[in-house]
């Protein structure tokens, strides 16, 4: 019977209307439809990210990898493919249970459980995803983040930004969101992160996490505002972790800063 499922699935998803591909609903009806198994699809990466089609992707030159290899980072270089984003999706009831992320590579040979939906266009990945990590379970929400932002010429910071003040979502998904946040370029992407350390209504937890994000920029403008946050926000840990990630810095003007601070006292 599974097996019939994904034959009937392969000859009516080309049929599917065109327009449901904006949205991401092609994935989420194959998913309904199958009920248990494996989807996999790929979608086209955005500039600097490559994989080496295992537990390794490289996003602007920062390799995040899911499992120990052995090698020391000083020594070891990856092979890196840019692109395609590769997923692979756990499915149970009709529902997404699991999501695992590979960049590059070749795709394995499909087994009697797999339907493989080929290549999606960026948009429509990134939407099913970021739905995903709206209204998924928690530990479903906060895998879909990472692919989300790796979707070639597709703006997700707005969406990111939205999880990340939504009090209902669990609070690691919404760290996730501001952690990736940080990642992405764009004096935009920096203001909101600034605003979320301010808002007295976003958990102190997620405030926290906003302000990593900021020390992870690593540009001017980010510095200055963990100055400001430093100085003038009211929570306590929040200036005190905002001098942490200053500290850090190899930077005169902060160098400055803290004489400025010590002198005042």
């Amino acid at each position: 019977m599974r097996n019939l499922k994904i034959v009937l699935l392969m000859l009516v998803l080309p049929l599917l209307p065109v327009v449901s591909t904006a949205n991401g609903s092609n994935i989420e009806q194959a998913i309904a439809k199958l009920d248990n198994g494996t989807v996999r699809l790929s979608f086209a990466a955005r500039d600097g990210v490559c994989g080496d089609g295992g537990d390794c992707i490289s996003v602007n030159g920062s390799r995040i990898c899911w499992r120990c290899n052995g090698h020391d980072s000083d020594d070891w270089e990856m092979d890196c493919d840019e692109g395609p984003v590769r997923l692979s999706l756990r499915v149970r009831d009709g529902k997404v249970t699991r999501i695992k992320t590979r960049v590059g590579g070749s795709p394995r040979k499909s087994s009697d459980d797999v339907l493989d939906l080929g290549e999606v266009s960026p948009r429509q990945a990134a939407n099913f995803l970021l739905s995903l990590a709206r209204y998924g379970r928690e530990s479903v929400a906060e895998d879909a983040i990472l692919p989300a932002t790796l979707a070639r010429d597709v703006e997700v910071w707005p969406d990111l930004l939205k999880i990340a003040r939504t009090r209902s979502r669990p609070e690691d998904v919404r760290e996730s969101a501001v952690f990736w946040l940080g990642q992405m370029a764009g004096a935009k992407v920096t203001e909101h992160l600034a605003r979320l350390v301010d808002d007295d209504d976003v958990d102190l937890q997620v405030r926290e996490a906003a302000v990593f994000a900021l020390s992870q920029r690593n540009n001017r403008r980010s510095t200055r505002h963990l100055m400001k946050i430093a100085r003038t926000n009211e929570h306590p840990q929040l200036r005190q972790n905002a001098m942490f990630w200053l500290a850090q810095q190899d930077d005169p003007d902060v160098l400055g800063f803290f004489e400025q601070i010590l002198l005042e006292d």
